[in-house]
């Protein structure tokens, strides 16, 4: 166990907890961050003075986000490890696209739209008011990076149609390699974001918190929407395999590390 990892993660988990402090306005919720602050202070103890067991910290990582694939691992069957990866078709972004990587972005990101987005909708999923307030955030940012993907799916159609001059393909290779960055990065983001948001809230739960108001209500969906894999599980269960499948995209995709805020 690397006692300095863990030592990071639990001060990072005790500046969350103190800013749920900060700004909840929920005495209920203040109190609950305040026990959790002092477990967690209680364990920081432990750990200076070596009682902190293998046990003990598995605790903090259980919800860690894996970012690098295994070297030994074959990147064609790869997914095949993943229970929810490898049953996602990988589609085309545009016939201008032959990058598996670009595909399969493409492929998740329209998964979680189809099967997921709807999950999580203020319809099915009753949060309180400042974390209603917060998810809908990610109806921003999810089209933010789907305009980021047309710009970028737009060069690649360009370089392959382009008669222009030689100057001008190179300035449209510099163009692909600049947008191919910052859509890897606005992915990594809002896979990041998303999965820090999601994990919170079932932590809270977890702690017997109150963020998740139906956390117990089965999910059903209208058929004319066609069928859903979320279909008869409760709010709970669909967040827990929300999370599994944020946690499979971010190692399998290997995306970039996010600063921490």
């Amino acid at each position: 166990m690397d006692k300095d990892k863990v030592r990071e993660k639990v001060q990072d988990l005790i500046k969350r907890f103190e800013m749920v402090m900060k700004t909840s306005s929920n005495p209920q919720q203040q109190k609950r961050a305040s026990v959790q602050i002092a477990k967690m202070n209680k364990d920081l103890e432990k750990l200076n003075k070596g009682d902190f067991s293998e046990e003990d910290g598995k605790k903090y990582f259980q919800f860690d986000i894996p970012k690098k694939i295994p070297e030994n691992q074959n990147s064609d069957s790869f997914p095949e490890r993943y229970e929810i990866l490898h049953t996602v078709p990988i589609l085309q972004a545009s016939k201008f696209c032959s990058i598996p990587e670009v595909n399969a972005i493409f492929s998740y990101l329209a998964y979680f739209e189809n099967e997921f987005w709807g999950g999580i909708s203020d319809f099915h999923l009753k949060l309180d008011f400042n974390h209603s307030q917060r998810r809908d955030i990610f109806y921003h940012n999810l089209n933010v990076l789907k305009i980021s993907f047309k710009n970028y799916l737009d060069i690649l159609e360009d370089l392959e149609n382009t008669t222009n001059t030689l100057e001008y393909t190179e300035n449209l290779k510099k163009m692909r390699s600049k947008y191919y960055m910052e859509l890897l990065i606005k992915v990594g983001e809002f896979i990041s974001q998303l999965y820090q948001f999601i994990t919170s809230i079932i932590l809270d739960y977890e702690s017997e918190g109150n963020i998740i108001l139906n956390p117990h209500e089965v999910l059903n969906f209208d058929k004319i929407q066609g069928e859903r894999d979320l279909e008869g599980l409760t709010v709970l269960q669909a967040l827990k395999k929300l999370q599994q499948f944020l946690s499979e995209v971010a190692e399998y995709l290997s995306l970039p590390e996010i600063k921490k805020k």
